[in-house]
This record gives structure tokens, C-alpha cells and sequence, in this order.
């Protein structure tokens, strides 16, 4: 199986697509193994390489019972990137794995030619939000994760996804339930880097320099919907779509309305990559445009 030592851990990855094509890097949700962006990558691997990957702690990466952070993650993600020779390339996160695109967007934009992200906020967790999501957590490692999940759910799927009977979200929706009733103590660890996140400055949101693609589901809770507005805001070249009946775990609930509006902004990114290296000059960056 496809795995590296990577930043001191054992990463699991596949690599599809032709290996010479632009390189596009799907990172996970927290909780959820890179299987959840398999019907993506089927709609990509055509013209472009292709690669995911498990978080360490979750899927077929590496356990350690060591408390994660973004940092680390985010290193992860780094040292991937370059064992594999990727850079420049897209990068598309959900979750967990926005917080790390926007992370890897803010310092080191070099190894890029987009980030997709949905569901990173730019703000710290308050001391209080630690706190009550420790409290949480240490209950589901002591009581087991089928207690207590329910709430969990609520918040990071849309009410049409935890609602509907259409057969293939029933069948996406039980997938992601069942294994969230068995995780593994390394898997629920995973969530403190996410609450336990350093606020990011706008000073530091203004030095990416690649476009940004921001997806919300209208679905999602409302304090997030706003962080998200201030973080186009806060960024140089953005643009913010909007998906309807849809909450935050977006690529799971909408995986190929996701994959539409993904493709749609690589392909400008590619055109607009093409014309800079053309004409020999570097994005100078411009204050930011919120478009959608």
C-alpha cells in the first residue's frame, strides 16, 4: 500500500491520473477517510493527477495516541506535496482539511496554483469553545462514540442530508454514521487541532497570493456562514459560491455539485497559471474582491 514517512508519521496516499498532468490534492474531513472524495476523483483523473490522502490518526495513516495540531497537519500535507513532486498544485479541502488548505494558503502559497475551501474559518476558538469540546470529547472516549452523537451530527450535516430518503444520500449518510459510531480514540483526539486552532491574521490572509475558491452550504450553522464572508473578504483574489440544501460536511452531501464548481475554478486557474508564466510575470495581488 502506498505509504511515506512523512514529518515523522506513516502517510497513506493513492495517486491517479497521468503523471505529467496539473496536480490537484484532496484532504479530508475530520473523522472521515479520503474514500469520501472518491466520486471526485473519478471525474478528474482524466486530465489531471490525482491524490488524496488519511490524515495521521484516521483511515490508513499512521496512529499515535499524541494530541495533533494544524501546525503538524499541516506540515504533513507539505511534506507530501513534495515527496510526491506536486508543487505547484490545486489544493481542495473540506473540514479538517480546510483548515490545513488554509493554512498551507497562508504560508507557503509557493507549492499552489489554487485552494478550494470548505468549512475553514479564520478565527480561534474562544477558551470557553476549547473547553466544552475537551468535555465533550473526553465524555465520547469514556462513554463511546454512539453516545453523544447525535449532536454532533446536527451540526455538520444539513438538515436535507440528515433528512432525505433518496436512496444514494441514505446510502452516503449510513456509510458516514456507522463509522462514526466505531472511531477509533486516535480519530476523536483528531478534532482538538480544529478547536484548539491560533486565530489568523488578516495581515497573513492577505499574503496568499493563489486564487481561493470558498464553498458554503446555506445549510450550515450561521456563525460560520459569517466567519466565512470575512474570510473572502479578508483575501486577495476570491471568489464564494453558495450550495443550496447543503450543511457543512459539503463533499459528502453535494460530492458532484462540489466537483462542478472545483473543476470550473482549477480550469480558470490553469488558464490564468498558463497566461502568468507566459508573460513572465509573478501575481502582484490586489485588494480583495469578494465575488460569487
Amino acid at each position: 500500500m502506498p505509504k511515506a514517512r512523512l514529518n515523522g508519521t506513516d502517510i497513506y496516499f493513492e495517486d491517479y491520473g497521468p503523471k505529467e498532468a496539473p496536480a490537484i490534492v484532496f484532504s479530508p474531513l475530520l473523522y472521515i477517510d479520503m474514500s469520501v472524495y472518491k466520486p471526485l476523483l473519478e471525474l478528474f483523473n482524466d486530465e489531471f493527477r490525482v491524490v488524496t490522502y488519511d490524515h495521521r490518526g484516521q483511515g490508513q495513516s499512521a496512529r499515535n495516541t499524541k494530541k495533533s495540531d494544524l501546525q503538524t497537519s499541516t506540515k504533513d500535507t507539505i511534506a507530501l506535496i513534495e515527496y510526491l513532486n506536486l508543487e505547484p498544485c490545486h489544493f481542495v479541502g473540506n473540514c479538517l482539511g480546510a483548515f490545513v488548505g488554509l493554512n498551507l494558503a497562508v504560508q507557503r502559497s509557493d507549492l499552489l496554483k489554487s485552494c478550494t475551501l470548505m468549512g475553514a474559518v479564520p478565527e480561534g476558538a474562544t477558551t470557553k469553545e476549547a473547553k466544552d469540546m475537551d468535555n465533550y470529547l473526553d465524555n465520547l472516549k469514556k462513554e463511546g462514540p454512539r453516545l453523544g452523537m447525535q449532536s454532533f451530527v446536527n451540526r455538520v450535516f444539513g438538515e436535507t442530508f440528515r433528512t432525505s430518503m433518496d436512496p444514494s444520500v441514505i446510502e452516503r449518510r449510513e456509510k458516514i454514521l456507522q463509522h462514526l459510531k466505531v472511531m477509533s480514540v486516535d480519530e476523536l483526539e483528531n478534532a482538538r487541532q480544529i478547536f484548539h486552532r491560533q486565530t489568523i491574521s488578516k495581515e497573513d490572509l492577505q499574503k496568499i497570493s493563489v486564487p481561493v475558491l470558498i464553498i458554503a452550504g446555506d445549510e450550515d450553522v450561521p456563525e460560520y456562514l459569517a466567519s466565512y464572508k470575512r474570510l473572502g473578504l479578508a483575501i486577495p483574489h476570491v471568489t464564494y459560491k453558495t450550495l443550496h440544501h447543503a450543511g457543512y460536511s459539503l463533499v459528502v452531501e453535494q460530492p458532484y455539485e462540489v466537483a462542478h464548481l472545483v473543476r470550473d475554478h482549477i480550469e480558470k486557474a490553469e488558464r490564468n497559471y498558463a497566461a502568468m508564466l507566459s508573460s513572465g510575470k509573478k501575481s502582484k495581488g490586489k485588494p480583495s474582491r469578494l465575488r460569487s
